[in-house]
């Protein structure tokens, strides 16, 4: 099995549209404006080159590339994932527990979790939005937060609070999990922080009945650098950063972000069951 590959990701086309009018992908139902859209996304699936990190996991880590490989135990069985009471106590307990160990964290909130499931017969690449409780793979390279966005969830969650909560460093980090491995159906591929240029960034507002969200679309840069952990084992997480307060002030030094999707990996194995999966967005304080 080649382990190195090439697979197809989805960029958003850098239009002149998109100067006039911000980029846009609503779960709601624009009733009352006859023929409106739901988004106005172009995008475009493009081949590239996606690296095994395996031979080379410990290299990786959330403050130089964006995101890392690391081994989370849990006592949670594959349909206990998906029973949200279970989730946001004990689920969410082991995450604490993971990343106040792993990143000194010194205080964790918990503001999200997703489930996605791939339904091989669906072709729509906007069905992520049309489902709260499951959804499909994200087919589109994002990063699940921008810098506006993040201050402003803090806001949400801690209202007056928020602003002495600002003052320290935070960071939003995704833990992405398989519900049952090895994993080879759509694995998710993240790249290098350090091969982006600020240009490929596109704030895109993301309006929900719970949220008004703005994520960042990613345009295509020849400079990308894509990486991947094939045949997810049991235990294995991957860490995905979404924003650090810290690398928004020291320009250049720390990664912000880590743009991600999924992808077919074409050596998947014939048969090989659709990804399910599991990701907990938290918010992480933890010292300079």
């Amino acid at each position: 099995m080649e382990l190195d590959t090439f697979g197809s990701v989805r960029y958003m086309d850098r239009l002149e549209l998109y100067k006039t009018e911000k980029p846009y992908v609503s779960s709601l139902e624009p009733w009352n404006v006859p023929g409106a859209k739901s988004n106005n996304l172009s995008t475009t699936p493009t081949e590239v080159a996606i690296r095994n990190m395996r031979p080379v996991l410990q290299d990786f880590s959330i403050h130089c590339q964006g995101f890392q490989a690391a081994t989370m135990p849990t006592s949670m069985k594959e349909a206990d994932f998906y029973d949200s009471n279970l989730v946001e106590s004990t689920y969410y307990d082991e995450c604490e527990v993971f990343l106040k160990r792993q990143f000194g964290a010194e205080k964790v909130q918990f503001f999200d979790n997703t489930l996605r499931r791939v339904d091989r017969e669906d072709s729509d690449p906007f069905r992520q939005l049309q489902s709260i409780q499951t959804l499909t793979a994200a087919a589109d390279v994002h990063v699940d937060q921008t810098p506006a966005s993040a201050y402003r969830r803090i806001k949400n969650l801690f209202g007056e609070e928020a602003d002495t909560l600002r003052e320290g460093r935070f960071q939003i980090l995704n833990i992405w999990r398989p519900l049952f491995t090895p994993l080879y159906d759509h694995p998710l591929c993240l790249c290098d922080y350090r091969s982006t240029d600020p240009s490929d960034f596109i704030e895109t507002d993301m309006p929900s009945p719970q949220w008004i969200g703005e994520l960042y679309q990613v345009a295509r840069n020849p400079a990308h650098k894509w990486w991947f952990l094939p045949g997810m084992m049991d235990q294995e997480v991957l860490i995905i950063k979404c924003f650090d307060s810290l690398a928004e002030e020291q320009e250049g030094t720390i990664a912000k972000c880590t743009p991600h999707c999924s992808f077919v990996w074409k050596e998947t194995p014939q048969g090989t069951r659709p990804r399910e999966s599991l990701e907990v967005r938290a918010v992480i304080w933890s010292p300079n």
